[in-house]
Order: structure tokens, then sequence, then C-alpha cells
């Protein structure tokens, strides 16, 4: 009798444990791999599976529920993609896009309102929508593929501060954008360029935290590897990296229009420039896409009183002899071919008079 109270004593101490694993704090985030073995399913509801764990005493064939999980999935409307809600965390699963939501829809997300720590997108899932996990203020883990597009940098607007991003892999889906390619890492490095949360991007391997990392002007901050075993995501006041900027255009004619100043940042922009940039493209295989920014007294210039010429540095992996180069720049829907007006293989001179806007450097063999 004493043995099979203790029996019963300890599968009560394992229900507790497993009780207080399935309530993390929102203060700490884990991730706790379950053992599924011997858990039977009821369906409670359209949506909602409630699972019964079972501990059989081999000796007495005595049977304990020792724990009650509730698991809710949903089905999104329209899609093959499936929703699986476990506590705090979200599993996307299934085929295909995460649809489009605006800001008035928010809360016909079904995991709208649910305080979701942690996210998992399968890599079968193409496409992550617009506001598809936007104000979810508690998620900070989302772990993605690298063949998996964000179609808006507003996707994940107003989540947790200094969230950590898992991309899994090293493949990249294409589509083209007229004669563009346009990648699913180029979408992912968008929005790594336009967050201002503090946000890490962890990857499997070193080759591809530098090949993201050093993707922009300024570098991507916060780029480490998955099994950096230092963890400095977890303290970025000591370990932040990147947002190393350098200089790659001047102002090179005299100007009467008041001191003037360039910055330059080469990034990747939303999709639709690639769209206007692909209208005067041609022939042209696209290098790089730059925002510029020329300024008096910290005050945006959108238009200069005359043309001036400018020297953009041509970035060395695209330097081949017998390429011609081109700027395409868009500004407020206007598209302007720049021809290269000067001799040097290393740079591009052109001129213009509404300087601030979006540019792509294009080449032709």
């Amino acid at each position: 009798m004493l043995r099979k109270n203790m029996k019963r004593f300890s599968a009560a101490l394992i229900a507790l444990a497993i009780v207080c694993i399935t309530l993390p704090s929102e203060n700490v985030h884990a991730v706790y791999a379950v053992d599924t073995s011997g858990i039977s399913w009821t369906k409670t509801d359209e949506y909602t599976y409630t699972t019964s764990t079972v501990v059989t005493d081999d000796e007495d064939n005595e049977t304990t529920i020792i724990s009650d999980v509730t698991v809710t999935t949903y089905s999104l409307d329209g899609t093959d993609v499936t929703a699986t809600i476990d506590g705090h965390n979200l599993h996307i699963s299934g085929t295909g896009a995460i649809p489009d939501y605006t800001e008035r829809s928010w809360s016909v997300r079904p995991w709208h309102k649910y305080a979701i720590t942690n996210l998992v997108i399968d890599e079968t899932i193409t496409s992550i929508g617009e506001y598809a996990f936007a104000n979810l203020s508690y998620l900070e883990d989302i772990t993605m593929s690298s063949k998996t597009f964000i179609e808006n940098n507003n996707a994940f607007t107003g989540i947790a501060y200094e969230p950590v991003f898992h991309i899994k892999g090293y493949a990249e889906t294409v589509k083209y954008i007229g004669t563009i390619p346009y990648t699913s890492l180029d979408s992912i490095k968008a929005f790594a360029q336009s967050t201002y949360m503090r946000a890490s991007f962890l990857f499997d391997e070193a080759y591809m935290v530098t090949l993201f990392q050093n993707s922009g002007n300024p570098t991507i901050t916060n780029v480490f590897c998955n099994y950096d075993t230092t963890t400095p995501w977890e303290d970025l006041d000591e370990y932040e990296n990147g947002n190393v900027y350098t200089d790659i255009c001047r102002i090179i004619s005299p100007t009467s229009d008041g001191d003037l100043s360039v910055t330059c940042y080469k990034q990747c922009v939303n999709q639709d420039y690639y769209e206007l940039f692909a209208t005067a493209i041609g022939t042209d295989t696209l290098a790089a896409t730059y925002v510029m920014e020329v300024e008096r007294n910290d005050v945006l210039v959108g238009k200069t009183l005359s043309e001036l010429y400018y020297e953009l540095t041509i970035p060395e992996e695209y330097k081949l002899a017998g390429r011609t180069f081109r700027l395409i720049s868009v500004d407020q829907g206007t598209v302007t071919v720049h021809e290269d007006l000067d001799l040097s293989d290393s740079t591009i001179t052109f001129m213009t008079d509404t300087p601030s806007t979006i540019y792509a450097l294009v080449y032709s063999a």
C-alpha cells in the first residue's frame, strides 16, 4: 500500500510540473519538447481540442490523467494555412500565404486575442501578409524560413522590443517583378533595415551572418549565428553589432544652394519601387537599390535651385570590365534614367535637381 501511495504521489508531482511548464510567465520565454505518446485528443468545439495525458502504473495496471492542455487550431479562410495556438505559442503550418490584414481587421486574426510570445512559421508558408502579426506586444521569439517572403515591413510592427528572429536555412525563393528577380531574403533584409525595435537576426550558418549583415549601408544591426554559445542577442547593450555607415555619394559640382550634405543608404526597398524600376530597366540587370537624402541644415531638400553633379561609388562586387552602369530614379511616381557621365569603372556620375529619392543601380554587360 505504501508503495502504491508513493507512486500516486509521484504522479501528482509530475502533473504539477507539467501544469507549471504549460503556463510560462510573460517575462520568461522557453521552448519545451513534449512527448506526445499516450495522448488522447477530444474535440470540444469547431476549433478547440483538449488533450489528456495518461500515465499507466505497470504493476497495478492503473491509469491516471496527469494533465489537460487546450490546443486551438484555426484554418485561415480561403487558404490551406492552419494556425495552432498552445498557450503562448503560435504555430503556422500548411501551404501558401498568410493573408493580408488591415489595422481595422486585426481583430479577425485568430491569434489576435492571445498573449503570443513564441511564433513558428513552417518553411511551406510562402509569404507573410500585411499586418499579419502586428500589435502582438508580447511576441518576442520568431522562427521562419529564409524561403518565406515578408510582404510588407508592417507585418511585425508593434511586437515586443528586442525580439529575436531565427532565420532557418539558406535557400531563397525568387519571384520576378518584370525582369527583376526579387528574393525572399531581399524581403527579410528590407524588414531588417526598416525596423527600430532592436531586433536580432539569427542564422544557422556563419557565412549567412556576413552575407545578410553586409547587404546594406549602413550594415544591418544585430546579426548573429544561432549556435553562438555566448548568446549575445540577450545583451545588446554590450554585444550590439552592425550599423556601420560608409560614405558612398558626394556632390562634385559648385553650388550656390547653401551648405548641402548627402547621405546615401544602400538598402532593399518596397516591391512597389521594383515595379516602377521594371518599366525602365530594359535588358539591364539590377545591381543594388539606394535611398539618397540631401539636406540643408538638417532639413530634407526635395529640389535644388539647379541640377547638380553627384558621384556614387559602385560596389566592388559589381565591378567588371565592359559593364556600363546607369541609375534609375523614382520620385513621386516619375521614373528617370540617369546615364553615367564619367569614364571611371569605380564610380557613376549623374545630374539631378530632385536628389532626395529612391534609386536603382543597373548595368549592361
